[in-house]
């Protein structure tokens, strides 16, 4: 039933806003069910409504960034079968970035520790777009630290790269934005060369090769 919400907010309009004051103390609770389905979906609704909510959203921001930081600092986060639930907290917190006013200073770094989202392949195009955003505007908080420049990179890579899990043949991002992503990369590499080599160290030979022929590194 989430699922049918979430649909509602994200391409209801307008006329979906009246139902976020129902919607959103919902999302909130369902965030610590046992299901990492249940969290899944509730957190993507918060991202929606955090979105499209406008002004509306804004008296239920500061219990909706407990609770998406919540699910970014349990243990288990990058657990394989939570996998996907934090890869949606990570989209949510950027939504309340991007549209709801949320202190850049303070949660761009935490939304960058969490790149490149590789599992959800809806998501996963999305925040790649958003990332060559930022690189493009060289966004400071996100090249504040050389770790932070790396993880820049690092997910740059990673995405141009990545397979969908089903089926893992196909890539996970279509070619033109694979390209962008290059491109942005070489931008920074030129800009930040001490930065490269530890960042390819951490990629697989595999990957490694790959961006060779590509050309990329």
């Amino acid at each position: 039933g989430r699922g049918v919400f979430d649909d509602a907010v994200e391409y209801g309009g307008p006329s979906a806003l009246k139902y976020i004051g129902h919607l959103m103390p919902v999302y909130v609770a369902c965030t610590q069910h046992p299901s990492p389905y249940v969290r899944q979906a509730a957190i993507y609704g918060i991202g929606m409504c955090a979105q499209f909510g406008g002004q509306t959203f804004q008296q239920f921001m500061q219990t909706a960034v407990q609770a998406t930081m919540a699910m970014l600092q349990r243990p288990d986060a990058m657990e394989t079968e939570n996998t996907m639930v934090t890869e949606n907290a990570a989209a949510a917190l950027s939504r309340f970035l991007m549209f709801q006013g949320l202190d850049e200073n303070q949660f761009w770094p935490v939304w960058l520790r969490f790149m490149p989202v590789l599992r959800d392949d809806e998501e996963a195009p999305k925040m790649a777009a958003l990332m060559l955003q930022l690189v493009e505007q060289r966004k400071p908080q996100l090249f504040a630290t050389p770790d932070m420049i790396q993880r820049v990179l690092f997910s740059l890579l990673k995405w141009i790269t990545a397979r969908n899990i089903e089926p893992p043949t196909r890539m996970l991002l279509e070619p033109a934005q694979r390209q962008a992503l290059a491109a942005a990369f070489q931008q920074l590499r030129a800009s930040f060369p001490d930065a490269v080599a530890p960042v390819v160290a951490q990629l697989s030979g595999e990957e490694q090769t790959e961006l060779r022929q590509l050309q990329v590194i």
